[in-house]
């Protein structure tokens, strides 16, 4: 398992970073602040919404990652990722 705290701002910072060959289960919380995640790029228009102090749990397939954005202010998304999983 990997934990990670990572700063979430108005520009889209990378939460979770693509595995080769592996799917990865990844549980995400925001703390202080709304976020919105998605692909490299997304926005708040663009993104999935997920509420401040929300868990969530995604599935990340082999190749891909996982971007957060805020739309205001700085908060701090916490992450707990499984190790690579061979598919």
């Amino acid at each position: 398992m990997i934990s990670a705290q990572t700063p979430v701002s108005t520009t889209a910072v990378l939460v979770v970073a693509a595995a080769a060959h592996a799917w990865r289960t990844v549980v995400i919380r925001p703390v202080g602040g709304d976020i919105y995640l998605g692909p490299a790029g997304v926005t708040t228009s663009t993104g999935l919404k997920l509420d401040n102090g929300t868990l969530f749990t995604y599935q990340i397939p082999p190749g891909q990652t996982l971007y957060a954005i805020a739309a205001s202010g700085s908060h701090t998304v916490m992450t707990l990722t499984s190790s690579e999983i061979m598919s």
